[in-house]
């Protein structure tokens, strides 16, 4: 056995992180498929509900993948990880 037995409450908030990755997933998807028809990045935050930063960081992203590169982001940056906490 391992140590601490996982409880009610630790499976809870592992099907609940798994779920909004899941979600997250999707705005991203979503955003690529406004990049792909030349939308504007405020209008793209504003539908997405999510900061023109973040849909700045994406499209960049999703530029240098169709160039070819190989490129991970962070689903969150480290600053906002810790403000949850």
């Amino acid at each position: 056995m391992t140590w601490p037995l996982p409880t009610a409450r630790t499976t809870d908030a592992r099907v609940e992180h798994h779920e909004q990755r899941g979600r997250r997933e999707e705005v991203r998807m979503r955003a690529v498929d406004l990049f792909e028809e030349d939308v504007e990045v405020p209008c793209i935050a504003r539908e997405l509900r999510v900061s023109e930063k973040s849909v700045h960081q994406w499209r960049r992203a999703w530029l240098l993948h169709r160039m070819g590169y190989s490129v991970q982001i962070p689903a969150r940056p480290a600053a906002e990880r810790d403000e949850e906490a």
